[in-house]
């Protein structure tokens, strides 16, 4: 499986927290966090005000990684949410770059 957009990403890092906790990786106030930024997701559900996209990706991207440093994936699961982490974290330094950053080629 290969994840081509963030919205891919989110789907795919909801369903690794469910296999996390099921490790026991989170703590009850982890898991209350991670439910709010699940529910940020969740277009039936109300949007917590203190939450937005970026921290919520932060949140998502940090429990991979306490999940995986729990022995929760197996190594192929760990290596399809590293190269899912770094698409994600690649998505959001493209958005934030000006368009006319130094040695974006916008004269073509």
């Amino acid at each position: 499986m290969e994840v081509t957009t963030v919205d891919q990403a989110v789907q795919l890092f909801i369903q690794y927290i469910d296999v996390a906790q099921k490790h026991g990786s989170f703590s009850l106030e982890e898991a209350s966090t991670l439910k709010r930024v699940i529910d940020f997701y969740d277009k039936s559900q109300e949007k917590d005000p203190k939450l937005n996209e970026r921290l919520c990706m932060q949140l998502l991207c940090n429990a991979m990684v306490k999940g995986n440093k729990a022995g929760s994936f197996s190594i192929g699961d760990a290596a399809l949410l590293d190269k899912t982490i770094r698409f994600v974290v690649e998505s959001f330094n493209k958005e934030s770059e000006p368009s006319g950053a130094v040695g974006s080629d916008s004269s073509a």
